[in-house]
């Protein structure tokens, strides 16, 4: 089915945990085995790799301090920490198995994809055509609830209907109608989105795909 993408024109994989391949005592630190410490987000800083371990903030200069001055511990704390870092840097996505994705609170399915979010993505969502469905939650955030559900039901339409992106968008609004969270009224939040797209070569003029889904929506 290839690949689709979303337009609006209006993290990496995210583990829950770090995983289990490094146990580390730090003098009086006991940090633990990284298999049960949640994993954030690893920013680099002052050229110093930082993880959040369990809400406290641990720093390779501050590791030296609590490790002394043995170089051959120095040297082993570095590379874990770097090695971690990048796993971190690696790993920034959220992923969903089927039937467990929600948009708001409120359960979301779709046939047997497997939801991925991730800020990396160029795009509001895209459908693999493979049983994956890519969302990026740093624009989705900024929606209301009812444009989360659009977008997450025209990236699901694909899956439905092919590659055809008006026929998505029908899917997704005749879908929402038909379920009850696409009211009449919310054709107003797309407008808002919609209305200053030109479009593309997959995707019609803002006002084109708003004609065409109004055009679905009242069909039987």
């Amino acid at each position: 089915m290839g690949t689709h993408r979303a337009h609006a024109h209006s993290s990496y994989f995210r583990p829950n945990l770090c995983g289990s391949w490094l146990n580390v005592t730090v003098g009086p630190i006991a940090m633990g085995t990284l298999h049960d410490l949640p994993c954030s987000l690893v920013t680099k800083q002052n050229f110093f790799f930082h993880c959040v371990f369990r809400s406290t903030r641990f720093s390779i200069s501050q590791l030296f301090l609590a490790l002394g001055e043995s170089r051959t511990m120095r040297f082993h704390i570095r590379l874990c920490v770097c090695f971690l870092a990048l796993l971190c840097e690696q790993a920034v996505a959220q992923v969903y198995p089927p039937g467990a994705f929600s948009v708001d609170g409120y359960p979301v399915s779709c046939f047997n994809n497997t939801f991925v979010l991730t800020s990396q993505l160029n795009d509001v969502g895209m459908n693999n055509g493979r049983g994956t469905i890519f969302l990026n939650p740093s624009i989705l955030n900024s929606m209301p609830t009812v444009l989360k559900m659009y977008w997450v039901g025209h990236e699901c339409g694909h899956s439905a209907v092919g590659p055809s992106e008006p026929a998505a968008d029908c899917w997704s609004i005749r879908t929402g109608r038909n379920q009850g969270w696409f009211p009449p009224q919310a054709f107003s939040y797309l407008y808002q989105m919609f209305k200053d797209s030109p479009g593309d070569m997959a995707h019609g003029s803002g006002m084109q795909r708003l004609q065409n889904m109004l055009n679905c929506y009242q069909q039987p």
